[in-house]
């Protein structure tokens, strides 16, 4: 911006060699930082642009994983309720088996005194068939004080 005028009239040539060459430098200086500061934002950007990437691969991972945990706990929880209900119905099996075995054996013992309590009212003399109506009335309750202790 300095005007080179009459007062350097005896260094006017080198001064403006000087200011061409000073003009020259700072021009190049400038083009250098341009390009430096082009270069660090490009890099920025480009560190910006990794470090998204990197997040979203990292988000993705945990979000595949918990994914895989949350199928690996609801495949246990499954097997658990599965190994609960055949267990259940195992105990239900069972239970069915052991009242019908306790009826059976109920039914057969009540059988066994009916057939003491028959023989001994033949025994008395009365008639087969009398003596098994008489058993079942008792039985039905249609006989007043009279019941059979099983």
């Amino acid at each position: 911006a300095v005007e080179i005028g009459d007062d350097y009239a005896e260094f006017a040539d080198e001064a403006r060699e000087v200011k061409a060459a000073t003009l020259h430098e700072l021009g190049r200086r400038l083009e250098v930082t341009r390009e430096r500061e082009l270069a660090e934002a490009r890099a920025a950007a480009e560190r910006q642009e990794r470090e998204r990437r990197e997040r979203e691969i990292r988000e993705a991972t945990i979000a595949e994983q918990a994914k895989r945990e949350a199928e690996q706990a609801a495949a246990a929880e499954q097997r658990r309720a599965q190994a609960e209900r055949a267990a259940a119905e195992r105990r239900a099996r069972e239970a069915e088996r052991e009242a019908a075995a306790a009826a059976a054996a109920q039914r057969e013992h009540r059988a066994q005194i009916n057939r003491e309590i028959l023989a001994d009212l033949c025994d008395l003399g009365l008639d087969e068939a009398v003596a098994r109506r008489v058993i079942g009335a008792v039985v039905a309750g249609r006989v007043a004080y009279v019941s059979i202790a099983y």
